[in-house]
């Protein structure tokens, strides 16, 4: 923080200054984050027996510590034992974890450093109390975030393919999305009075 506020630097906090390194381990962390989180609504989907376009619909809006709530909930009533529970739960773990490095990643503020041209990391959180965290952030510390975010959706695939859980896909195409606001729904009304 001491050298974030000296008044001698002045960091260049343009995005696009970041080296290109950076900017594409900054995107594969996001990318294989969003990858991860459709895994775990996939694992909901698998656990509650429902298939695959069910399970993002239920999904695709729930907050990661209520997805992550809601799987502990499901899988202690549907694994068959305490092993298997537990093999799960470190799985979940993990994932959880890689997710809250990739959180870590999205909500800071990437900075260069004017004159040796580090990369230097910004995040501030107003929980209870308002907190600055500043630092230096090296190119590899970045990409074995996107393996560790990466590899924990692939170990909770390989989860659910070894034991035959994965959500099936529908066999027949999604409807057409149907405009439901209020309008909609009085006209459809209206016109079904008019044939009927």
């Amino acid at each position: 923080m001491d050298e974030l506020s000296s008044p001698r630097i002045i960091y260049d906090f343009n995005p696009y200054s970041l080296p290109t390194e950076y900017l594409s381990a900054i995107g594969l962390v996001i990318s294989s984050a969003s990858q991860t989180e459709e895994i775990l609504q996939e694992l909901i989907g698998a656990l509650l027996g429902i298939d695959y376009v069910s399970a993002c619909a239920l999904g695709a809006h729930i907050s990661t510590p209520l997805k992550r709530d809601i799987l502990k909930s499901i899988a202690e009533l549907r694994c068959p034992s305490v092993n298997e529970l537990d093999h799960l739960d470190d799985l979940l773990d993990t994932a959880f974890e890689a997710i809250n490095k990739r959180n870590v990643v999205a909500h800071s503020r990437f900075c260069v450093h004017p004159e040796n041209a580090g990369v230097y990391r910004l995040k501030q959180t107003a929980r209870g109390r308002f907190d600055v965290d500043f630092e230096k952030v090296e190119i590899g510390d970045l990409l074995a975030t996107v393996r560790e975010v990466y590899e924990a959706g692939l170990a909770l695939t390989s989860f659910m393919h070894s034991r035959g859980i994965s959500p099936a896909f529908p066999a027949e195409p999604l409807p057409h999305p149907i405009n439901r606001k209020k309008k909609a729904r009085e006209a459809r009304r209206e016109e079904f009075r008019r044939k009927g």
